[in-house]
């Protein structure tokens, strides 16, 4: 939308620097046409494309644009309040779609209403200070909350206990792993860059990441999740493990893209080579 605001922006411009088009009322009339349907149809492009296509109403799109744009210089303040009450909508949308906190309207507006009608003002960055605590409160215990993050960590405890029984070792940390080569020579120390080769799955098995053939990749325990910082502190050149990571040794509540689920189980073949050489 900046795109097409900017576009109309040069368009005017350019009429500015070509005459007055006031005078020509033709002129106008086309101007007027051509910057609606310059509008209309990028917009609708944009819309059309975007993540909430599906949910998009273009009956009430169109009937809240005119009744901003038809706003008078009298009524400036209202359709600045109009804007900020946008801003407020796409923020709840955020905090809920990202954060998973919920927003109360009502609450809000009754607090706005009394603070802004208020003689006295308070520091608004003292009390962005004490909100900023609250609301990742709020978002941590929401996320443990979901009915996903908690299937996906029982589903990953009783993957790891049965991992267990067939003679894996834990750490106190909750990591489960089974060497399959010892390697030799000291072990890897954090400041390292390691080459090895890894695959990563979910506990049903499916591939999310992993190297392919003789292809090595070069990794710092300090760059990665706790447990696979933890299983390559284990390890020395030429080993190799299996390593079950728990959801809050991987990428916790918040998992990682479509395919890592809040809370999820990552279970990790890892070989290594050696430490990475930087080629002069």
């Amino acid at each position: 939308m900046k795109k097409i605001l900017s576009m109309a922006a040069a368009a005017l411009l350019l009429v500015s620097c070509n005459g007055n088009a006031s005078k020509n009322e033709t002129l106008s009339d086309s101007i007027s046409n051509l910057m609606g349907e310059m509008y209309g149809y990028g917009i609708a492009s944009q819309m059309k494309n975007g993540p909430d296509s599906a949910k998009f109403d273009k009956a009430a799109f169109i009937q809240g644009m005119e009744m901003v744009a038809n706003i008078d210089t009298a009524e400036m303040s209202k359709l600045q309040g109009m804007q900020l009450g946008m801003q407020l909508a796409q923020m709840q949308m955020q905090l809920k779609q990202q954060q998973k906190v919920d927003f109360d309207k009502k609450k809000f507006i009754e607090a706005f209403k009394k603070a802004f009608s208020s003689d006295s003002l308070k520091d608004p960055q003292m009390l962005q200070m004490q909100l900023m605590p609250m609301i990742e409160r709020a978002s941590r215990e929401a996320k443990l909350n979901d009915p996903v993050a908690k299937k996906n960590k029982a589903d990953g405890e009783a993957y790891a206990a049965k991992m267990v029984k067939e003679g894996y070792s834990k750490t106190e940390s909750g990591l489960v792993y089974k060497v399959l080569a010892e390697g030799s020579g000291e072990n890897f120390t954090a400041d390292q860059q390691i080459d090895l080769k890894y695959e990563g799955k979910l506990i049903d098995g499916k591939v999310f990441d992993s190297t392919n053939g003789d292809e090595t990749r070069a990794l710092s325990p300090n760059g990665v999740v706790p447990g696979f910082r933890e299983a390559l502190l284990m390890m020395k050149p030429g080993a190799k493990m299996i390593v079950v990571i728990p959801g809050d040794l991987a990428y916790g509540a918040d998992g990682r893209g479509g395919m890592i689920g809040p809370n999820a189980t990552l279970v990790f073949t890892i070989e290594t080579i050696g430490v990475h050489e930087v080629k002069k």
